[in-house]
């Protein structure tokens, strides 16, 4: 799994999170068209408006699912492949990077080294 896969991953997490948040702005939309409509005849503008949202929300929340779907799918293998380094300091670095999502300098903290020997380890693995 390369630095690029990693990376393809925070960003599919990203994507999630806004179409979530988009999600949730259609939910209150259908919410708040569904409450205009009073119960009184009034042609087929608002129910047309709030089919039209629902079918949006669907169509979202699949979206969302084949998303988390393929999240899944590399989470798992870049965890097994995080799992086979050797070496237990580069194994940390690699997952406090990637899965964990720290910085470089939050890294070198947490393992209480320097930054120039977790960027020169890291280094050194991409080289191999």
């Amino acid at each position: 799994m390369s630095e690029t896969d990693f990376k393809r991953l925070k960003y599919l997490n990203m994507e999630i999170r806004v179409m979530s948040e988009e999600l949730e702005l259609l939910k209150t939309l259908r919410d708040y068209e569904a409450i205009k409509m009073d119960g009184m005849p009034k042609g087929n503008a608002p129910s047309n408006r709030v089919a039209k949202i629902a079918v949006q929300i669907v169509a979202l929340e699949e979206k969302i699912t084949n998303y988390i779907e393929e999240i899944l799918e590399k989470w798992e293998a870049g965890l097994s492949y995080i799992c086979s380094i050797e070496d237990p300091e580069l194994r940390m670095i690699v997952r406090l990077r990637f899965i964990a999502g720290f910085t470089w300098e939050q890294i070198a903290e947490r393992l209480h080294v320097d930054l120039s020997t977790v960027k020169r380890r890291y280094r050194g693995w991409q080289a191999s």
